[in-house]
């Protein structure tokens, strides 16, 4: 599964306005909350350890409880994951063509990124989602002209791509993401073709 990594410099310096307010404070609750959690399980007091029969079936418990390391993901990890699972969705979506579906990934998507906000202010845009907003782009583009197919769909499917249409452009026309995808459009990704999931060195 791809990390995606993220858009250098240019997306970094000046995100407020592309962002809702507040995002950072879902991250902070997160981070309290699991420190609140080792914390308590840290002062829990010792229990009294248990004879005969007990004790034989509570060490084999023990056991089986302590095989792997338990992993702790990161707020970064938590955030990237999830947005992650979402352009999956889009992905499948748009392979069967349910514009209903993918309008409401595409805003699921974007409100991730906003509470992403802070983590995306030092480290930049991650390319995973500068890789599906143009393979939303190309994949709109490309069934607005065939008007057969447009002419097939469900009346609130042709809406929901009418829809699409407005939200991507508006997306590819913030200043934050002009430069950003001005030089993804100038690599070997091809947003039909590809999967926005795959880290790509030579996308870099």
């Amino acid at each position: 599964q791809a990390t995606g990594r993220p858009a250098r410099r240019g997306a970094a310096r000046s995100m407020s306005k592309f962002f809702a307010a507040g995002s950072s404070s879902d991250e902070s609750e997160s981070d309290d909350d699991s420190l609140s959690s080792e914390g308590e399980e840290e002062q829990r007091p010792q229990q009294a350890a248990p004879l005969g029969r007990a004790a034989f079936l509570k060490s084999d418990s023990e056991d089986s409880e302590d095989e792997g390391p338990r992993v702790v993901k990161s707020a970064r990890d938590k955030r990237w994951e999830a947005m992650l699972g979402t352009i999956k969705a889009m992905r499948n979506h748009l392979k069967i063509g349910d514009w209903n579906g993918l309008v409401s990934d595409y805003d699921t998507l974007h409100r991730q990124l906003s509470k992403a906000s802070a983590i995306i202010a030092k480290e930049g845009l991650p390319k995973f989602y500068l890789k599906a907003v143009l393979m939303v782009e190309a994949h709109t583009n490309k069934t607005l002209e065939d008007k057969d197919a447009k002419k097939k769909m469900s009346p609130t499917n042709a809406k929901s791509l009418n829809s699409m249409k407005q939200k991507v452009r508006k997306t590819v026309r913030e200043p934050e993401l002009e430069a950003p995808l001005a030089e993804l459009r100038a690599s070997s990704f091809n947003p039909l073709k590809d999967d926005p999931l795959d880290d790509d060195d030579d996308d870099d």
